[in-house]
C-alpha cells in the first residue's frame, strides 16, 4: 500500500531551500574550521614558525662555531708553517718549552707548579682570630 501526500509547492520550495541554506552554512564553517586549525598547526606544529625559529638561532649559533674553530685553525697553520719550512729558530724554541730541552751547559730550574691556596673571604661572619687592637694614642 502507497501512501502519497501531496504537498504545494510554495511549500517544498521553502524546505529545500532551507536545507540548501543549511547545508551552505555548514560548509561554510567546516572550511572556516579547516582555516583555523591549519593556521594554527602552522604556526605551532612540529615544523611550525617556532621550529623555524629555533633552527635559524641554531644555524646562526652553528656558523659561529665555525668561524671560531676555522680561525684557531689558521693560528694552528701559523705555528705548524715555521716547523714544516724547517726554520730552526722555531724548532728550538718549541723544544724548550714544550719538551724542557737545554742546550748543552745551560741549567734548568723545575720549579713547582703553581699552586695559590683560596684567599679567605671578607664577607662571611668569622669567630674573631685575635681581640682588637685600640688605636694608638
Amino acid at each position: 500500500m502507497q501512501v502519497r501526500i501531496r504537498i504545494p509547492r510554495r511549500k517544498l520550495r521553502r524546505l529545500v531551500s532551507r536545507n540548501q541554506s543549511k547545508r551552505s552554512g555548514q560548509t561554510v564553517l567546516i572550511i572556516v574550521l579547516g582555516a583555523v586549525f591549519g593556521s594554527i598547526y602552522a604556526l605551532l606544529g612540529e615544523s611550525g614558525m617556532g621550529s623555524n625559529m629555533n633552527m635559524r638561532a641554531r644555524a646562526t649559533q652553528l656558523r659561529h662555531e665555525i668561524s671560531a674553530k676555522e680561525q684557531g685553525n689558521r693560528e694552528l697553520r701559523d705555528v705548524i708553517r715555521p716547523l714544516r719550512e724547517a726554520d730552526p729558530d722555531a724548532i728550538e724554541r718549541i723544544a724548550r718549552e714544550k719538551l724542557y730541552m737545554v742546550r748543552p751547559g745551560d741549567i734548568l730550574y723545575m720549579l713547582p707548579p703553581e699552586s695559590r691556596p683560596n684567599p679567605p673571604v671578607l664577607n662571611e661572619p668569622g669567630p674573631p682570630t685575635a681581640p682588637p687592637v685600640p688605636p694608638k694614642r
